[in-house]
């Protein structure tokens, strides 16, 4: 949940089906008071740090190791977040050790913001190749306003006019605000890979859709640390990137939940990026996309006539946005775009610079294909002229 990229967490959780929820249970509904680390299973303890943006806190976890902790994700690094973690870390300190490695889950703010720290104190930093790769980058972004890029991706989505104007002119917040600079020296985990952390087993299944080359934990027993990719009472965010305007982050963010169900049972506890631990891990995932479904539904009913996919986002989140949130959200509108056109149901028509989109027109008895598949790009979805006559 990046301050940058996820100030907002304005989900559509709602839509989901209100019995799926019976089957999702949390495993202690008492959050570990601040300072503090509140054991979870054998050798794994549960720690909450603040947060500025979205539900203001983030989890993260202390796995005891054969030569002291490992931590998976780290808060923002800002003082008081820090002083909150290492109160909760001193007191597991006595019988664990210090931290020797951090593993990161993904690149936003929140989760990787105190890695660089701990590099500094000694400790061994692993993440994913896109994880590092996309940092980098960004602790190297200075810029302060909007790019050529950023405005094209905008219009292109359908804004315009004041709000428009608004969005150039509204400064961009620094990642590097949040995030500590990261070491030369970083070690590279990729999708399969194993780490052996005491006496677990976990394998790394690495995904996308929330965040590039997102890591995903399973342990042979049964835990599985999922950062955002899989949350309890709210959805994962899935923005398009400025500079991957056709990205289908709903289709790569399935693909994930579906590999990660290969490595889980009923008795499985999800350790996430927010929120409360809880079991029924598949049962979530489901209630999840049931809620992506419910959200493309309605946009099919609204694409009776040609929208942007500006257009698109009180049928998307059904309430009014500030112009902050629209201008955080409306990249994720765009992936609800190239998802229903990926799956042959909706047509990106030209407005110069713009895309309008409407519901795919088709001959009475043809069936809309309704197979998901990650693709990024919409060759035979696209066309140049408008349908007016809907």
């Amino acid at each position: 949940m990046p301050t940058s990229d996820e100030a907002v967490k304005l989900q559509h959780d709602a839509d989901a089906a209100p019995s799926a929820a019976e089957a999702v249970r949390a495993i202690d509904g008492i959050a570990p008071a601040t300072g503090t680390a509140r054991r979870v299973a054998e050798g794994v303890w549960w720690i909450r740090l603040p947060v500025a943006a979205g539900p203001g806190h983030v989890n993260v976890y202390a796995l005891q190791d054969r030569d002291g902790i490992m931590l998976v994700d780290t808060g923002t690094n800002t003082p008081q977040t820090l002083q909150t973690l290492t109160e909760a870390l001193r007191v597991l300190q006595s019988s664990c050790g210090t931290v020797r490695r951090v593993v990161v889950t993904h690149h936003h703010p929140d989760h990787i913001g105190l890695a660089g720290w701990f590099a500094e104190q000694g400790a061994e930093i692993v993440a994913t190749p896109g994880t590092l790769a996309v940092a980098r980058r960004m602790l190297h972004d200075k810029t302060l306003l909007r790019t050529p890029e950023e405005i094209g991706f905008a219009v292109l989505a359908g804004m315009k006019d004041l709000e428009l104007a608004a969005f150039i002119r509204r400064p961009k917040r620094q990642y590097a605000d949040a995030v500590a600079m990261l070491p030369d020296a970083i070690n590279v985990i990729s999708d399969g890979e194993t780490l052996q952390i005491g006496r677990r087993c976990w394998r790394a299944i690495v995904g996308n859709g929330h965040a590039v080359d997102h890591l995903t934990l399973c342990s042979n027993d049964g835990l599985v640390i999922s950062g955002d990719q899989i949350l309890p009472g709210m959805s994962t965010n899935l923005n398009v990137p400025t500079d991957q305007p056709d990205l289908d982050p709903i289709a790569a963010w399935r693909d994930t939940c579906r590999r990660i169900g290969e490595h889980i049972d009923d008795r499985s506890i999800c350790l996430p990026g927010h929120h409360t631990p809880f079991t029924g891990i598949a049962i979530r995932s489901r209630q999840m996309i049931a809620s992506h479904e419910a959200v493309a539904s309605r946009l099919l009913g609204h694409l009776q006539r040609p929208r942007t996919a500006i257009d698109c986002l009180a049928a998307i989140y059904r309430r009014t946005l500030s112009l902050a949130e629209r201008a955080f959200l409306f990249s994720e509108a765009v992936g609800y775009m190239n998802h229903l056109a990926n799956r042959g149901e909706i047509v990106g028509l030209r407005r110069g610079k713009t895309i309008v989109w409407q519901k795919q027109r088709r001959p009475r008895g043809d069936t809309i294909r309704r197979d998901v598949s990650p693709a990024i790009s919409r060759p035979n979805n696209f066309s140049s002229e408008v349908d007016e006559t809907r």
